[in-house]
């Protein structure tokens, strides 16, 4: 989706093979060789460490990485969880990277405190679609903005994004949350994410967008 294009530049950045003539990378290489050297068995798991060293931002002075926002955590999440997914990265190799008391100390200092508590995989059901939800709540004034232009093409792909976002919200509650006492943390939590997502989606869509130009569907429909 173009609209989002900061949110895919960001991913693309965290997903950028490192080269030996980065700055930092010297560093990396140490890291990834004295922190997580028991946790690497491929190629794979060698590039992603050099690679989640770097986004950190901790162990090089590039602005590029170590100036994040707050949303670029949900982002980096992302980056991590397709990768786990795609190269069978072993937990502790990133909890290793996180947790060395270098990167904890750097992190606590940093306008974006992105620390990992094994995010998708302990504490929501279905982590993959959360991050998805949480990506158009931290977007959701460039949604509308983009909204109100008035090129047809961009509109009509995000309506079609607003409607797969709407699918897996419901999808999600019914499954998780309608008629079901959730006594466990990862179904509360994840219950608490979806009612943060509708509640955005009832406060800017419904209210001010659901009109003859924008199809935006009802939530509760």
């Amino acid at each position: 989706y173009p609209f989002l294009s900061r949110v895919w530049d960001t991913y693309n950045k965290f997903d950028k093979s490192v080269e030996t003539t980065d700055e930092g990378y010297s560093n990396y290489v140490n890291v990834c060789e004295t922190k997580a050297k028991n946790y690497i068995d491929t190629s794979n798991h060698k590039d992603f460490c050099m690679k989640l060293v770097r986004n950190l931002g901790c162990y090089s002075f590039d602005r590029t990485y170590s100036q994040l926002y707050d949303d670029d955590c949900i982002i980096l999440y992302y980056w991590i969880y397709n990768s786990v997914k795609q190269h069978n990265i072993n937990n502790k190799l990133i909890t290793a990277i996180f947790y060395d008391n270098y990167s904890k100390a750097c992190t606590y200092l940093r306008r974006a405190k992105c620390f990992y508590y094994d995010f998708y995989y302990d504490m929501f059901e279905e982590p993959v679609y959360m991050v998805f939800l949480e990506i158009f709540r931290d977007n959701i004034y460039t949604i509308i903005n983009t909204l109100k232009s008035e090129d047809k093409e961009t509109n009509d792909k995000l309506q079609e994004y607003a409607c797969n976002c709407i699918h897996i919200y419901k999808k999600m509650n019914d499954k998780y949350c309608v008629k079901k006492h959730y006594d466990d943390q990862k179904s509360s939590l994840t219950c608490s994410i979806l009612r943060a997502f509708k509640q955005t989606y009832d406060s800017y869509f419904a209210r001010e967008l659901y009109n003859k130009t924008h199809i935006i569907p009802d939530i509760d429909d």
